[in-house]
């Protein structure tokens, strides 16, 4: 299954107020051609080489589409290409919490100034008391971003599965 990785962005300017260590030891799998994702992206199987002291003017990591939900995996009956190849797209609910933990560890890694966190956090559950525990669960894992990284929240069309108002106090 192919996933929509998370994403690192760093900013480079002649001036720098900060040093960024962080470059994926998995370069081989950057697209070599401007794509409509221009980030770096990040799988939970690269890992931070050696600091390599680039400046940056500013960076924030950007995440979106978690999904998660405490509920079984589905097939979407949808497919993705593949090498040539059509495969199923499967609907991964509970590993969605596992692959924001690795994001939530790469910006701490990266040490980026803000998150975005571009809505979709929740799939929605059979029931508005499921989904709120979903995003409890999710929150617990953003909770851990190293003190004072600011988390900037939108809403996505699953996340309407809880009350506005659930959802503006959680989120802040």
């Amino acid at each position: 299954m192919m996933e929509v990785p998370p994403a690192f962005i760093a900013v480079p300017l002649p001036r720098h107020s900060k040093t960024s260590s962080f470059r994926p030891s998995c370069s081989s799998r950057i697209p070599r051609t401007p794509s409509r994702r221009t980030a770096l992206p990040f799988s939970p199987s690269c890992s931070a080489s050696p600091p390599s002291r680039v400046p940056f003017a500013f960076s924030f990591g950007v995440i979106a589409d978690v999904q998660y939900a405490d509920k079984p995996d589905k097939a979407s009956g949808k497919t993705f290409s593949l090498h040539d190849q059509d495969v199923p797209r499967v609907l991964r609910y509970r590993s969605a919490r596992e692959r924001l933990a690795a994001a939530v560890d790469t910006f701490n890694a990266a040490d980026v100034n803000f998150v975005l966190n571009l809505g979709d956090v929740i799939d929605g559950n059979e029931s508005p008391e499921a989904s709120e525990a979903d995003l409890d669960e999710i929150l617990a894992e953003f909770s851990r971003l190293n003190a004072p990284i600011p988390i900037h929240h939108t809403i996505g069309n699953h996340c309407r599965r809880l009350p506005i108002a659930t959802l503006s106090r959680k989120l802040n």
